[in-house]
């Protein structure tokens, strides 16, 4: 009876997961979205996840940006869980999320000091239900990532990772920048 109920959970978390993807790039565009604001609720969300886990996480001032916020709120979630949940074991997970412009564009930066990821798999971690550890060991539906790719992409962008095994992981994405507005500074 235990199988057959996580099996179900599963199914069921596999399900909401699709459809959640499924919504990505739906919605009408925002002007200025408060980017502070956006990792504001992100950590709200993992609140109870970063105190059990004794996480530090760093957030630069952030700029605004034209694009849809729940989006957004979807990205920095998926890749901040992912800095969470694959730490090494007994060291506190610490999380640096930044943002610098490049030209026209924004670069963002995920840095974590996890477990790392092999350069092999890189590429590979993007795709749809692509899990590079058994669900015994680490929970989740391989679909995050994808979930990532998709928004950065559907705001004309790349993402990718940096990656060493047992030194951490940068996730960079990089998307077009909303141009400054006469009389702001210019990053």
């Amino acid at each position: 009876m235990g199988f057959i109920t996580n099996a179900a959970e599963r199914m069921s978390s596999l399900i909401t997961d699709l459809l959640d993807y499924s919504r990505v790039g739906l919605g009408e565009l925002e002007r200025e979205v408060d980017m502070n604001g956006v990792l504001d609720e992100v950590l709200f969300i993992l609140a109870a996840q970063i105190a059990e886990t004794k996480a530090f996480v760093e957030v630069g001032p952030l700029p605004s940006v034209d694009g849809r916020r729940d989006d957004f709120v979807m990205l920095f979630l998926n890749l901040i869980t992912n800095a969470i949940k694959y730490r090494q074991p007994e060291v506190p997970p610490w999380v640096r999320v930044g943002c610098v412009r490049e030209g026209s564009n924004l670069h963002w930066t995920i840095r974590d000091n996890g477990i790392g990821i092999e350069q092999k798999q890189l590429e590979r971690i993007f795709g749809v239900f692509q899990r590079l550890h058994p669900r015994s060991e680490i929970d989740g539906s391989g679909i995050g990532l994808a979930h990532c790719r998709k928004i950065v992409e559907g705001f004309g962008g790349r993402i990718w990772c940096e990656s060493e095994p047992e030194l951490g992981s940068t996730f960079h994405f990089v998307v077009p920048g909303r141009a400054p507005r006469a009389g702001e500074a210019r990053e």
